[in-house]
Order: structure tokens, then C-alpha cells, then sequence
């Protein structure tokens, strides 16, 4: 290589090395120069990538109790106006896991004060040899701000997390990046509307792609996070009972459960059950499903001649659609709907656990922080009034408790399964309130509710609600016990030869109060 007059310094500051050669290498052929800290030195000079040591730019050898990158030099090279000055820190810290990286953080906030590129990640380190091919004037650069942004976001975040780790009960500081603007809610006067990404969540609602021109609304995004709920819920159970997952759609209005239908085998079933949940109320709701959404589905999720036969109208009208992944005439097929939202996520297949442990609601000067419900219904943890349940039964059992368990039509809800699908979900002020809607809506869309599945998230106080679902016809359910009137609700049950599945005093519904 050509001897070439190197006129800047970057700093090389990695707990992970693993790109340090290749931008290395990149940025020497850009005319920079390279200072290292003792675990990335080797690795460019083995390379013979032009660097020198902490220690040779500060000239200082000396042994001190703190790392030398926090060394005055250091300091005003990357803040002070001086020729000997540092203009690029390509620094990732170490995980809290390891300890606290005060030298790492400190040297990204020393970059974001003396105007320099700081840089935390492979993937902007990246863009910023990018932009360098460009020949653009970085100062005044719009990906500078952004880097400035993430910094400082990144550092407080650090540093927030560093403190809640001392104590149990620190303050706590709930922090958000930016992600998209989005459309007002149903209320135009609600403005702005913005979505915030607060972690790296594999099924986080940032982590979608959007492939709709138009952008979503505060509604729309809170009615996805609501069957996503659902689904992941469906996911996760029957991972645990049966080690596989089977195909599953979820159909819903405002994020409240409509259809929910299972299959092993075939994925189409699943769209049509769903949908016919509730035909009249899916209309203009959301939908998911943890498969590919081909030609042949999109073209079921879009009309059906069967709806217009039962309701006068072909069209289901969708509002938002999500999927693990769209194929290209699907998109097309789809679009043609302007306002329709389209998301796709390959994790939709899996069942990635939460990042985040707990639950926050604003309220009034406040929040409220507790723990996600994270209890999966299994044959491992129930308490069963008969002989063990068939698959046919129990996979029911599964539709109607996530049903239940995940839905707020109002309180205390009521959900009815049968044959792999949901048939309906209601809520109400009483239990019995919502067993009556439940068995109302069953019999205007003309479901037949004999040898059907309940599930409810509370308990039954009395014994109106449990006579309503042995009149309906429901053969089998689920319900947490706790009521003073246990043995008398469990004697109903018995003599009517309901399977029943009883849950823990402690595991109970309320997700969305």
C-alpha cells in the first residue's frame, strides 16, 4: 500500500471486536488514523492497519487506578480545538451484565460535546464510512444528529438502569426512542401522535416492517398490540402442551378476539373460521396469523361470497393485516385498499419471550409498574373434575382461556370455543352479564353452541352464570377457583357432567384493566 498522509484520528473502543478490522481497514483507506484500546490494538496490527496504543498518543506511560482512556488527553482531544484532536469515537460499551462501563460511555459523551461522530454500533459505523464516500461536510450532516441523539439516549439509558440495579425501590424513569409519526387516533384533536421504541423486543411493534404507504394511527396500533398479545399468548400454550405450534389466525375488532381458529395441518382453514367468528363485527378490524399470507389467502381476507350471502356486503374491509411474511401478489392484492395498515414479522413463527418483564399504566401524576402475566395454561398446572381431557377438548379449552384471558369487552370475560374456533367473547359489569351477551351473540350469528368450551377470567361469585353455560349446551371449561361458593359451583358442573379445568385461587384474567 501507498504511503498516505493521515490527517485524522479515530478512537477504537470494543467489547466487541468482531467488525474492528474490516472498518479498520475501510478507514485507513480514507486517510484516518487509528488509536486502539489494548484488546483491539493487536487485532490491526496483525492486520497492519496503521495504529497506535492509548498510551502512545498520550505520551503518558505511567500506571494509573483508572482506565487510560479517561485520561485529560483524552479529554481534549476529542472537546478541545487543539491539532492533536480526535474526531471519530467508534466505541461499544459492555453490557451492565459485565459491570459499568465508565469509560465507555464517557467517551462517547466527551464526542457528542466536542461536536465529533460518535459512534456505538457495527451498523452505524457502517453508514458513517457510507456517508464518507459521499464526500459530504459531516458537521452539518443529518445522520450526525441522529448519532447525537442515540448517544445521549443510550448513555442516560445506561445510567438509568445502573441505578434502578442498587435499589428496588429507585425512582424510575420510563425512556422511549423516537420511531414513527403517526396518524391522529379516532379523534382528529389528538395530535401528535407518536410512536417511541423503548427496547430491542423481536416482536416489539417498532420491530415490524410497515409495508402500507399510509401510516398507522394511535388506534391501530393499539388494536395490534392487543391481538399480538393473543397470538403470542396462543403460541407459547400450545408450544408448552404439544412441543410444536400449529397454524393460527386471530380475527378481531379494537384488539378484542372475534375468530380465533387452530389448525395443524391446513393454514386456509384457519383465515375462514376466524373470520366468520363474528362476521359482522370483524368488519373493518384487524387480523393476524402466525403463517404466510399467499395469493390464494390475501384473496380470502379481502371478500367472500359468503358474507354477502349472510350479510349483504362481500368485503371484510380490513383495516390492519399482519403476518410473519407476505408474498408479492399478496402485497399487491392487499394494498389496493388505501388505508389498510400491513405489517409482517418473520418472528411471528416463533415465540420470543418478552424483554421487558413489566407492564406500565399511566395514570393520573403516575404510573403503575407490575410484572407481565407470564402463567401458560398446561396439563402440568390444572386441577381437573374427570377423566384426563382429549386433545380435541383441551385444544378448545386453550382457544377460549387466551380468548378470555386477553380480551376487555368491559370486565369479567366470558369466552365459548368449539371445534378449533372461538364462537364468541363477551364481558359485562357481573360474570352473569357476560354469559348472557356471550350466548346473545352466539345465537344471532347462528353458531350452534351444543358440546361447546367456556372459559372465564374470574371466578363465578354465584351460580347464575354457571347454570346459563350448562343450559348452552357448553360441555367442558376453564375458570379460577376463589369464590366462597367453590364446592356448590363445582356440584353444578358435576352433575351435569361438565369437564372442568379449575385454575389456582391466584391465576386470574384482568390483562387490560
Amino acid at each position: 500500500m501507498k504511503s498516505k498522509k493521515f490527517s485524522k484520528w479515530a478512537l477504537f473502543s470494543l467489547s466487541d471486536t468482531s467488525h474492528a478490522i474490516k472498518f479498520g481497514k475501510k478507514l485507513q483507506n480514507f486517510g484516518w488514523n487509528i488509536i486502539a484500546t489494548n484488546k483491539t490494538l493487536p487485532l490491526l496490527k496483525k492486520e497492519k492497519i496503521n495504529c497506535i496504543s492509548i498510551n502512545e498518543f498520550t505520551e503518558i506511560h505511567d500506571e494509573y487506578d483508572f482506565p487510560p482512556t479517561l485520561h485529560p488527553t483524552i479529554e481534549m482531544a476529542l472537546t478541545g480545538k487543539g491539532s492533536k484532536r480526535i474526531d471519530l469515537v467508534y466505541d461499544i460499551p459492555y453490557s451492565i451484565k459485565h459491570g459499568n462501563d465508565v469509560g465507555g460511555f464517557t467517551l462517547l459523551a466527551l464526542a457528542v460535546k466536542g461536536g465529533r461522530i460518535p459512534v456505538m454500533t457495527h451498523e452505524d459505523m457502517k453508514r458513517v464510512l457510507d456517508e464518507f464516500k459521499t464526500g459530504s461536510k459531516f458537521s452539518t450532516n443529518k445522520l450526525l444528529q441522529e448519532l447525537y441523539d442515540k448517544t445521549s439516549y443510550e448513555i442516560a439509558n445506561h445510567y438509568l438502569k445502573l441505578r434502578a440495579s442498587f435499589s428496588k425501590n429507585a425512582s424510575e424513569l420510563v425512556m422511549g426512542k423516537y420511531e414513527r409519526q403517526l396518524l391522529n387516533g379516532e379523534n382528529p384533536y389528538q395530535k401528535p401522535c407518536i410512536l417511541f421504541k423503548t427496547n430491542n423486543d423481536d416482536l416489539g411493534l417498532t420491530s415490524f416492517k410497515l409495508h402500507s404507504n399510509v401510516s398507522p394511527c394511535f388506534t391501530n396500533m393499539a388494536d395490534f398490540e392487543s391481538i399480538l398479545e393473543t397470538l403470542t399468548l396462543l403460541t407459547k400454550t400450545f408450544f408448552t402442551n404439544y412441543g410444536k405450534i400449529p397454524f393460527i389466525s386471530v380475527a378481531s375488532k379494537h384488539g378484542n378476539p372475534c375468530g380465533i381458529a387452530v389448525n395443524w395441518k391446513i393454514k386456509h382453514k384457519t383465515i375462514i373460521k376466524a373470520l366468520y367468528g363474528n362476521p359482522l363485527a370483524i368488519w373493518s378490524g384487524e387480523f393476524i396469523c402466525n403463517f404466510k399470507i399467499d395469493e390464494k389467502t390475501a384473496k380470502m381476507l379481502i371478500k367472500s361470497s359468503c358474507r354477502k350471502k349472510l350479510l349483504g356486503d362481500s368485503h371484510w374491509l380490513l383495516d390492519v393485516i399482519v403476518a410473519p411474511s407476505f408474498s408479492n401478489k399478496a402485497l399487491k392484492l392487499l394494498a389496493k385498499r388505501k388505508n389498510r395498515k400491513i405489517f409482517s414479522n418473520p418472528n411471528l413463527q416463533n415465540f420470543p419471550l418478552r424483554l421487558s418483564k413489566w407492564s406500565y399504566r399511566h395514570v393520573r401524576g403516575g404510573f403503575i409498574k407490575q410484572p407481565h402475566s407470564d402463567y401458560i395454561l398446561s396439563k402440568k398446572n390444572i386441577s381437573l373434575n374427570t377423566k384426563p381431557l382429549t386433545n380435541h377438548v383441551f385444544n378448545d379449552m386453550l382457544i377460549a382461556w387466551a380468548a378470555s384471558f386477553t380480551s376487555f369487552h368491559g370486565g369479567n370475560e366470558v369466552a365459548i370455543a368449539k371445534n378449533g374456533s372461538l364462537l364468541t367473547c363477551a364481558g359485562g359489569p357481573s360474570t352473569v352479564q357476560a354469559v348472557s351477551t356471550a350466548i346473545q351473540r352466539i345465537r344471532e350469528i347462528g353458531h350452534n353452541a351444543k358440546n361447546s368450551v367456556f372459559a372465564a377470567d374470574a371466578f363465578f361469585s354465584f351460580t347464575d352464570a354457571p347454570k346459563l353455560l350448562v343450559k348452552t349446551g357448553c360441555a367442558a371449561g376453564v375458570v379460577p377457583l376463589g369464590s366462597k361458593r367453590d364446592k356448590i359451583i363445582k356440584k353444578i358442573f358435576f352433575k351435569h357432567k361438565v369437564k372442568m379445568l379449575y385454575l389456582a385461587n391466584h391465576i386470574r384474567g384482568f390483562c387490560r384493566h
